[in-house]
């Protein structure tokens, strides 16, 4: 029975031993799958120290399962021993020590087990981050609106800081005030959508400083010191900023309601990841506002356009109606009004000695040419002493005043006949100014002053009618005079109707508009058909200018006999105003998305080109490296290696054109780049005398220092050319704001700037040539002297730094060219002269890019130099290599653009497998943009394509003996 007992307990031993390796291994392999599955699915947010805490969290696991392992080991044991001496003194002793050290045992698994709990709770937080951090991220990508971001920012960062008040506050800086977007936990509280005074909050740190703002304690904190106020939590709180691209827009709130409750460094970090999540939402939704609000602003004036020029079309239909209704008036008035078609053209001397007489003088007074110029005076046509001192009156106010009068007198003709002439007198000027005679126009009005009485009651009828219209009408007879006209036209002009009766209409023209309007009324009275005039532009009493809109007809005669002309005009100076805007509107977005296009081209063409230019300055860096000064073929490589650097100086200028030429930022003096270059130029151009204005104290700026310097460079070469016999160039620099850079034709960015001014007493420009210079390959020397990129890659790289650029200039008096950088807070490094070598290694190298020249001539100088070299034509197979590899390979030459996939996600799949990996990034585009947003997340450093051996070295030595 005993053997038979015995046998089942060694199997019943054996299956729960068994029944732990089971479990140890599922330990073990599970959470490494796990941990597989998270990074190569490229969902996970886990950092190096939440990594840390799941390898605790396992390594605890497995140690309870060994100690548990041990306990079970010791109970068979004791249980052996038990079988064996049964009852013995020994075998006692021996059980009692077994069972102490199973009681140890036990204690030790139970705080192993305590603390695996602590740690599981810990982990499950983290999971419990992560997972919130996941969802607000997808929920904000299916969002365009800013305030339901911001509610569900506030809602999932207080549940991941276990907060019960929070709020979110936009920043209006400049009102200096904050509008509350959303609140909870806070009673009572600010009201959704008031308003608080910045200077009124502890905030005021936030928007000044543009950081969070982290308390432990309100009060015995240095940047607040403020006694706490219960109703408001507990006096530990977190405040985040929230950023659209660099651009503050609002604050985020946290506090508790304990006051044992503290916020933390941890809270700031994973508040901060969530802000950073929906930052690129929030970018979108205040993107999709902006353009909402501009559709909105289209449309309504749209609505406004339609809804004129349907009022446009309803006023001409009743225009036209009014027209007819004119028209059957007017065949009442017609033989009333129409006059003789016979304009008498008298010029007389200063003793009213007659020297001109015309057709139409004969016509009306009987009196040939021929028996009264030269042999009468003037006065033979006035009837009586009283007619002939009142025209003496008006000849000797001409005299005087030198302007002309218009009146209505008798006058008398060869038979003896009174007739009332309209007689417009105008002085005759000789070469100096002085009054030399007196030219009258006369037109017979005898017929109409007869009829006045009897037009009276039509008259009135008609002016009713034209008076009831908004547009304006007049009448003028075949000189230009007016002689009837509507109050809508005396509104219209500025003038009252007596200025205007008997005012020529040349009196309130510009001389072209004028020969223009004779030309239409020439067109007229040649062919009796109406004429319209769209764009009639006149000056008002007050010396402004309107826009009109005219339809001229041809007023006949009693016997159809041309005697004058009628119009109606309309005021459509608002109209053509909108028009214009809408045309210059245009005009801006076109030029805008030229340029933008010419900047993408020229950007393409210069990485292409600098991928060429690489192979070229490889093969010849390797071939040089092999002769010596006496090689029959060292000058002919020499050259070379010239011609790509010319080359490459070209390329630069495209990427600066394309915005996309900035290599190396860093903190410099924008006066000691300019010393440094004006001192050279100088020596070159000892025609040429510079002046230098620089302001002491001057702010640096964040910038590449070789594109500064062809920025001035191009400048001072357009001076030079723009002073080809010599001259002076002024060189200026001083501290600015935004504030001083009103009335610009772009939006300034608030904040410090550099102002640097380069000023010539060259040819200038005129307005024209202004408006094109900065246009890529424009040049006005011709294309055997000048590419047209030299102002064009300058308006590039001041744009690519966040600056503006002015020109003002005249023409024969020279150019003054304004650049505005923006200022740095950072202090300016001394300047260090380093001399570079060629330096070699053993070391091995994945070297990864798509074109097979690029890989090819790079291997070899790799090779020259002495390292190891594995290369991989593209990302994946890269990642593949490395993967293979990753034991062996101390370095990574990574190119940036390639087809199958692109350098930014080759180098986060390689530090996925490698957090370690040393990389050195090349490109033939610069550092800025993509390839900087590499280098922040983690990639050592950066090269640009072409580069010669001397530059790569370096380059690889930096990196690999970087500790």
């Amino acid at each position: 029975m005993t053997s038979s007992l015995g046998e089942k307990a060694s199997m019943k031993e054996k299956g729960l031993r068994y029944y732990l390796l089971i479990i140890e291994f599922l330990v073990v392999v599970i959470p490494f799958v796990i941990l597989f599955y998270i990074f190569y699915t490229e969902n996970a947010f886990l950092e190096s120290s939440q990594m840390i805490l799941i390898a605790l969290t396992l390594l605890l696991i497995l140690a309870g399962l060994l100690i548990l392992r041990q306990i079970f080991d010791r109970f068979s044991l004791v249980a052996i021993s038990l079988k064996k001496a049964e009852g013995g003194e020994k075998a006692l002793v021996r059980v009692q020590q077994d069972t102490a050290e199973l009681q140890e045992i036990a204690g030790s698994f139970n705080n192993l087990m305590n603390r695996l709990e602590e740690t599981t709770s810990e982990l499950q937080y983290r999971v419990f981050e992560l997972f919130t951090i996941k969802e607000l991220t997808e929920v904000a990508s299916r969002s365009l609106d800013i305030e339901e971001l911001l509610n569900m920012l506030l809602e999932k960062t207080m549940a991941v800081s276990k907060a019960q008040i929070g709020s979110v506050l936009m920043v209006e800086s400049d009102k200096n005030r904050f509008r509350v977007v959303t609140t909870r936990g806070l009673e009572p509280g600010p009201r959704k959508s008031s308003y608080i005074n910045i200077n009124d909050t502890l905030l005021q740190h936030i928007v000044s400083e543009k950081k969070p703002l982290l308390v432990q304690d309100i009060e015995s904190d240095p940047r607040t010191r403020k006694v706490n106020d219960l109703k408001y939590g507990a006096p530990s709180f977190l405040s985040m900023p929230i950023f659209i691209r660099e651009a503050l827009i609002g604050v985020l709130n946290l506090s508790h309601k304990q006051t044992q409750q503290v916020f933390d460094s941890h809270d700031e970090h994973i508040v901060s990841i969530m802000i950073g999540e929906i930052g690129f939402a929030l970018e979108n939704a205040h993107l999709h506002l902006q353009v909402v609000e501009h559709v909105k602003n289209l449309q309504q004036a749209t609505v406004e356009m339609t809804n004129a020029n349907d009022q446009l079309r309803q006023e001409i239909t009743e225009r036209k109606q009014l027209e007819v209704e004119i028209e059957d008036a007017n065949k009442f008035l017609k033989n009333i009004l129409d006059s003789s078609s016979s304009i008498s053209i008298v010029s007389t001397d200063l003793e009213q000695n007659i020297l001109f007489w015309n057709k139409g003088a004969e016509n009306i007074f009987g009196y040939k040419a021929e028996e009264i110029v030269g042999r009468q005076k003037i006065d033979i046509l006035y009837t009586d002493d009283e007619t002939k001192e009142i025209v003496n009156e008006i000849r000797s106010l001409i005299v005087k005043d030198k302007k002309n009068m218009n009146k209505e007198v008798k006058e008398i003709t060869r038979e003896g006949r009174t007739l009332w002439v309209n007689l417009n007198l105008t002085p005759s000027l000789d070469e100096r100014g002085n009054v030399m005679g007196i030219l009258g126009i006369g037109e017979d009005i005898t017929e109409r002053k007869k009829m006045d009485e009897s037009l009276r009651e039509s008259e009135e009828k008609y002016r009713t009618i034209l008076e009831s219209i908004e547009e304006g009408y007049f009448e003028v007879g075949l000189t230009g005079n007016f002689t009837f006209l509507n109050d809508a036209l005396c509104k219209i002009s500025g003038y009252t109707r007596d200025e205007l009766l008997g005012m020529n209409n040349r009196q309130y023209t510009a001389p072209e508009t004028a020969k223009k309007m004779y030309q239409i009324f020439n067109q007229v009275y040649r062919t009796g058909k109406l004429a319209r005039v769209m764009d009639y532009e006149i000056i008002t009493k007050d010396r402004s200018t309107k826009i009109l809109e005219m339809s001229a007809y041809l007023i006949r005669g009693s016997e159809g006999e041309p005697i004058g002309f009628r119009g109606v005009v309309r005021d459509v100076t608002e109209r053509k105003g909108a028009e214009e805007e809408k045309k210059t509107l245009e005009a801006q977005l076109q030029y805008a998305q030229r340029m933008e296009a010419l900047g993408t081209l020229a950007g393409g063409i210069a990485h292409n080109f600098n991928n060429l230019l690489m192979g070229i300055q490889g093969n010849n860096s390797l071939m040089l490296l092999g002769a010596d000064s006496t090689h029959p073929h060292y000058e002919n490589l020499k050259r070379i290696e010239k011609l790509v650097d010319s080359a490459s100086k070209l390329t630069k200028q495209l990427l600066g054109y394309a915005r996309k030429g900035r290599y190396e930022m860093k903190v410099l003096s924008v006066n000691r780049v300019i010393e440094e270059t004006s001192e050279t130029f100088s020596t070159t151009k000892k025609d040429i005398t510079v002046h230098r204005e620089l302001a002491d104290n001057l702010h640096g700026v964040h910038a590449d220092q070789g594109q500064i310097e062809q920025v001035l460079w191009n400048l001072y070469v357009n001076a030079a050319d723009a002073m080809s016999a010599g001259g002076e160039l002024f060189l200026k620099t001083g501290n600015v704001t935004s504030r001083d850079m009103k009335d610009k034709p772009y939006k300034v960015k608030p904040g410090n700037y550099v102002l640097v001014m380069v000023k010539d007493t060259g040819t200038g420009m005129d307005r024209k040539t202004m408006e094109r210079i900065f246009e890529p390959f424009f040049t006005t020397k011709g294309l055997a002297k000048g590419t047209g990129l030299g102002l064009a890659s300058v308006y590039g790289m001041v744009k690519a730094h966040g600056g503006y650029i002015d020109v003002e200039s005249k023409k024969g008096r020279g150019a003054t060219f304004s650049i505005y950088l923006p200022a740095s807070e950072k202090r300016i490094p001394e300047k260090k002269v380093t001399q570079g070598k060629i330096e070699k290694g053993h070391e091995t190298l994945l070297l990864v890019d798509d074109e097979e020249m690029i890989l090819e001539v790079s291997r070899e100088i790799l090779e020259t130099l002495g390292y190891t070299v594995i290369q991989a034509q593209g990302g994946k197979e890269a990642i593949d290599l490395y993967r293979a590899h990753k034991d062996n390979i101390d370095m990574v030459i990574l190119d940036m653009i390639m087809p199958d996939m692109g350098g930014g996600e080759t180098y986060d799949q390689l530090k996925a497998i490698n957090p370690e990996l040393k990389a050195l990034l090349s490109s033939g585009y610069s550092i800025d943009g993509q390839a900087k947003e590499i280098l922040e997340r983690g990639c050592d450093r950066f090269i640009q394509k072409p580069f010669n051996m001397k530059e790569l070295s370096g380059k690889i030595r930096e990196i690999l003996d970087k500790k």
